[in-house]
């Protein structure tokens, strides 16, 4: 079990792409995404590590991630951000941390845990950027010792995010979903196909993965008051 938690100046402030009013719309569907998550937890057992991905590039599954954990924590439930994205890791970018000890360090046994870990303002959020790029990180994703931080980091935190690639474009994707508790597909409606979604589903499924279901984005609804906001 991990205890240990780093220094109060290693803090990393997330700016106003976290930043959310709990009246807001972007609130209440983050919410409500939260709130089905926990119906499906009633039939089918706890989910506690949830791999998030996308058909291809660029279709809002960074800016997805970052606010449902922001949601989480603003729940009170203790969660857990990590970079699996060693492709693009937008998120270790977008937090300045590029050059900070994370994943594959860990992974490797260069750092513990507790030495990469980064705690967020929201005392319940917190972030492990993905660390030094390797040349094979789909055999780190595949190793015993990721399958076991995952085993590990479940009796530390309430809810754990994975960020992971386009499962169309790389495998990591797909074995990260395997080991998760749940898997989330983000579809861009001015972008994707269906014919992308049907083959993402396809490879998910290839891997047993619990597909807890799709999140649409950018898209406009006819009623005035949401005209203006185009997220979901």
């Amino acid at each position: 079990m991990f205890t240990k938690r780093r220094a109060a100046e290693t803090i990393i402030t997330t700016g106003n792409e976290m930043t959310m009013q709990k009246n807001s719309v972007a609130y209440e569907k983050f919410s409500s995404i939260q709130t089905n998550i926990q119906f499906m937890e009633k039939r089918a057992g706890r989910i506690q590590t949830i791999a998030v991905t996308s058909a291809n590039k660029g279709e809002g599954k960074s800016f997805f991630i970052t606010n449902y954990a922001n949601t989480s924590a603003l729940y009170k439930q203790k969660t857990l951000l990590i970079d699996v994205d060693f492709y693009n890791p937008k998120i270790t970018k977008q937090f300045k941390t590029k050059l900070m000890p994370g994943l594959s360090n860990i992974l490797v046994d260069m750092v513990t845990f507790e030495e990469a870990v980064i705690p967020l303002e929201n005392k319940y959020l917190s972030f492990l950027p993905i660390g030094t790029l390797p040349p094979n990180p789909l055999e780190l994703l595949r190793s015993e010792e990721f399958k076991q931080l995952l085993e590990d980091l479940k009796e530390e935190f309430d809810l754990i995010l994975l960020d992971c690639p386009p499962v169309n474009l790389f495998t990591d994707a797909r074995v990260v979903a395997a080991e998760s508790d749940g898997a989330i597909l983000l579809i861009n409606s001015l972008a994707t196909t269906e014919q992308d979604v049907l083959k993402s589903k396809e490879l998910l499924e290839q891997v047993d993965a619990n597909i807890l279901g799709a999140v649409l984005n950018n898209k406009r609804y006819n009623n005035k008051q949401l005209a203006s906001y185009n997220y979901y």
